[in-house]
């Protein structure tokens, strides 16, 4: 099983995505997710706007840090977002124990380590605006 889980939709999605943002309009976002203080890598961040067809993410480094892209273009569309943030990890079956965000895949088992507290943006209570020009967001602090 491939242990990569970001989901960018599929081709002419993207290119209705692309055709939509034109590239044009974009405007940079850097941002940085941290777990009880501690900063996370390998989240996924998606910022979830008024446009279904526009979904700004990105993924977290070593240092929590993460830069959005919009289709295949850097920089997310100004506007105000709901944020999910997911931080998956695939462990063995025999290690893995029983809950709720689990998901079975045959010998391994694909969880979030935040327990599906921030995985619906509508529900995670993080936000963020976008304006026009460089935007360095404030800290998602994750408990």
């Amino acid at each position: 099983m491939s242990k990569r889980l970001f989901f960018r939709g599929s081709p002419m999605l993207l290119l209705l995505a692309c055709a939509a943002c034109g590239g044009g309009g974009l405007n940079t976002v850097t941002g940085k997710v941290t777990h009880n203080g501690n900063p996370i890598s390998g989240a996924v961040v998606v910022f979830a706007g008024k446009d279904a067809s526009q979904r700004p993410s990105g993924m977290t480094k070593d240092d929590g840090s993460f830069t959005l892209t919009t289709g295949n273009q850097p920089g997310a569309p100004p506007g105000d977002y709901d944020v999910s943030v997911t931080w998956i990890e695939t462990i063995s079956k025999k290690k893995a124990t029983a809950g709720k965000f689990t998901m079975d895949s045959g010998d391994e088992e694909i969880r979030d380590r935040l327990g599906g507290r921030y995985a619906d943006p509508t529900k995670s209570g993080l936000k963020a605006t976008v304006k026009s020009g460089s935007n360095t967001l404030p800290t998602f602090e994750l408990k």
